[in-house]
């Protein structure tokens, strides 16, 4: 017997109780679509939104895999820069006016890649555009819980009262990859095309791992397991910054995002991103290049993502050691490049 295609009832039961206890949110359950992880999520929305030549409004940079989803149904997508706080609001009022977007993607919360989070003010204002110039949010968040001070993060869906805003929550980040599951929660006039669209994707996800996740929510274990894990990853996030501190003479810059599983480096303008990827390659050290991350080119690219998520200490370490060397190494190779006047 397939389950429930919505989801197991008992699970959003837990689930509409976990938003209110974490996040603050309220989220009547029947607004509650259980998926097979949070990129299922994005599909399935994307399915029942976009049509071929729809705008789509997203950070830049954003996560990758969104852009792959949105690309795939035909999205005209047009990039937002980020600042340390969250979206360029005058960018994108002037661009909402210009495009007439269908829906904007963005998350909140240490944001990929750029591990930013969300001032309340812009956040704010962002639902106020939202409302007037008709178009959803689609909110994606797998970090919020991971933060390292006593900062209190809640998601834009928190202080959402029109119904605009379309959470997408997956468990699989930070519980465990290889299970997924997740969910979204859903205005009510768009429930039934998306239940739609979720019946021919897969008809239903896993009732077992949806049974499991249940008694696992209702046991109490996912705090322990969220107080668990914050520990663990704070240990790697304090001992990465410290050591990447040392390096700012090189030319480097970051903001400490204090949380999330990343940190986003800016490298000096001559020193290229793509050379210090080759090179960390040759090296076996896994990096990103930011650019992979941007929609375009008219930003300035010139970031690498390091993540410490899955790295213990000694790693980390050897791993920043690295990329010591490799800065030393470009650095070096620039200045001997230098002829001075005489």
């Amino acid at each position: 017997l397939y389950p429930e295609i919505t989801g197991y009832r008992p699970l959003k039961e837990s689930i509409s109780k976990f938003l209110i206890d974490y996040y603050s949110t309220y989220v009547n359950e029947d607004q509650i679509l259980i998926t097979s992880g949070g990129q299922q999520g994005l599909d399935i929305i994307s399915k029942t939104l976009i049509q071929p030549g729809d705008c789509i409004l997203v950070e830049n940079p954003t996560y990758s895999g969104a852009i792959a989803v949105f690309q795939s149904r035909g999205a005209k997508i047009i990039g937002i820069p980020m600042a340390e706080d969250g979206i360029d609001l005058n960018k994108l009022e002037a661009d909402i006016k210009k495009y007439n977007p269908k829906f904007l993607y963005l998350m909140t919360n240490f944001q990929s890649p750029t591990t930013y989070s969300y001032s309340d003010h812009k956040k704010r204002e962002i639902l106020k555009l939202s409302k007037e110039y008709g178009f959803y949010i689609i909110e994606d968040d797998f970090l919020t819980d991971l933060s390292f001070d006593h900062i209190p993060r809640t998601p834009l869906k928190a202080i959402d009262n029109m119904d605009q805003v379309i959470f997408i929550k997956s468990f699989s980040k930070i519980f465990m990859p290889g299970v997924r599951i997740g969910f979204i929660t859903l205005p009510n006039n768009l429930f039934k095309n998306i239940i739609r669209a979720k019946h021919t994707t897969d008809i239903s996800s896993s009732g077992f791992l949806q049974r499991a996740f249940d008694l696992y929510l209702r046991a109490g274990y996912w705090k322990s397991h969220i107080e668990k894990s914050k520990r663990v990853y704070k240990e790697r996030y304090t001992l990465m910054v410290g050591l990447l501190d040392k390096l700012k003479p090189l030319g480097i810059h970051f903001v400490p995002p204090n949380g999330g599983l990343s940190i986003w480096v800016g490298l000096p303008k001559n020193i290229d991103a793509i050379e210090v990827y080759n090179e960390a390659i040759n090296q076996n050290l896994a990096i990103v290049p930011g650019k992979v991350f941007y929609i375009d080119d008219s930003l300035n690219t010139n970031y690498i993502r390091l993540s410490f998520g899955s790295v213990n200490s000694e790693e980390i370490k050897k791993g920043v050691s690295i990329l010591e060397s490799i800065l030393r190494k470009l650095v070096g190779d620039r200045d001997s490049n230098y002829m001075p006047f005489v």
